[in-house]
C-alpha cells in the first residue's frame, strides 16, 4: 500500500508539472499508461512493440485526449500567434472582390486543396489578415499545428538570434512548423540579409511540400521586381494558388 501511494502521489505531480508548462497532460490514474502519458506503438502490420517510437498515451482522459481538448482553448491560439479574437471563415463578410481569396483560404484550412502553397494580395484592410487567422484557427482544430507570424516580427525575430550564433536554429524551426502562414510581406524588408532567410525558408518549405501562406499589401508587380525568387515560388501553378483580394478597405467605409 505505501509502494502504490508513492507511485500515486509522483504521478500527480508528473501531471501537474505537465499541464503547467504545457496546458495538458497525462492521466495520473489512467490503466493504460499508469500516468506515464507516453507509449510504444505497435507495428499494424507484425504487431510488435515499435520501442524506437513513442506515441501520446489515447487512454480516456490522458494526454491525446488533454492535449485535442487544448488546442482548441484561447491560451493555445494565443500561443501560435492569434490575438484575442479567433476569426473563423462563419463570420468572413463575403462581397465582390474578396470571395475567390476566401474560398482559396478555406479549402486549404480544410483540408480541400492539393496544394500547399498560398499567396494573396491585396490593399490594407480588405480581411487578409482576417483570413490567415481563420486558417489558423481552422487548422489546429483539426490538430495540424499551425502558427502565424507577420513578416516584421519574424525577420525581428531573426535579428535578434545574430547575438547568440541561433539564427539558423530559429530558420530550421520556421520550415518545420507543419502549416506557417506569414502576413503582410512587403517590399520594406529588403536588405540581402533579410530577404535571404526569408527565401531561404520559403525555398526549403517549398521543396518540403509544407503548408505556407503568405499575404502581401503591395502590388503583386512591385513584388515581383522586389523579391523575384519567393514570388516564383508561389507562382508555381504545380503547387501553389495564387490569388488578389481586390475588395476594398472596410475601415474606410
Amino acid at each position: 500500500m505505501p509502494q502504490a501511494t508513492l507511485v500515486t502521489r509522483t504521478c500527480l505531480e508528473t501531471a501537474q508539472r505537465w499541464k503547467s508548462k504545457h496546458g495538458y497532460g497525462p492521466n495520473p490514474y489512467c490503466e493504460v499508461c499508469h500516468g506515464v502519458g507516453w507509449l510504444h506503438p505497435r507495428d499494424p502490420v507484425t504487431g510488435m512493440t515499435c520501442y524506437d517510437n513513442v506515441i501520446h498515451c489515447p487512454g480516456k482522459g490522458c494526454v491525446e485526449e488533454s492535449r485535442k481538448g487544448f488546442i482548441k482553448t484561447p491560451d493555445s491560439l494565443r500561443e501560435k500567434g492569434l490575438g484575442r479574437k479567433f476569426p473563423s471563415f462563419d463570420t468572413f463578410k463575403q462581397m465582390k472582390g474578396n470571395k475567390e481569396a476566401f474560398h482559396a483560404f478555406k479549402a486549404l484550412a480544410k483540408g480541400e486543396s492539393d496544394k500547399p502553397f498560398l499567396f494573396c494580395y491585396g490593399v490594407v484592410g480588405n480581411g487578409k489578415t482576417f483570413l490567415c487567422e481563420a486558417l489558423v484557427t481552422e487548422m489546429n482544430g483539426r490538430d495540424i499545428d499551425a502558427r502565424i507570424f507577420t513578416v516584421a516580427n519574424l525577420v525581428s525575430q531573426l535579428k535578434e538570434s545574430i547575438g547568440d550564433n541561433t539564427t539558423e536554429v530559429k530558420v530550421r524551426a520556421m520550415v518545420s512548423i507543419p502549416a506557417l502562414v506569414l502576413d503582410d510581406f512587403g517590399v520594406e524588408y529588403g536588405t540581402e540579409w533579410e530577404l535571404s532567410k526569408i527565401e531561404q525558408i520559403i525555398d526549403e518549405r517549398y521543396r518540403e511540400r509544407r503548408i505556407t501562406v503568405m499575404t502581401s499589401n503591395r502590388d503583386y508587380a512591385e513584388l515581383e521586381k522586389k523579391s523575384e525568387r519567393i514570388l516564383s515560388r508561389f507562382s508555381d501553378p504545380d503547387i501553389s494558388v495564387l490569388v488578389c483580394n481586390s475588395s476594398p478597405d472596410y475601415r474606410r467605409r
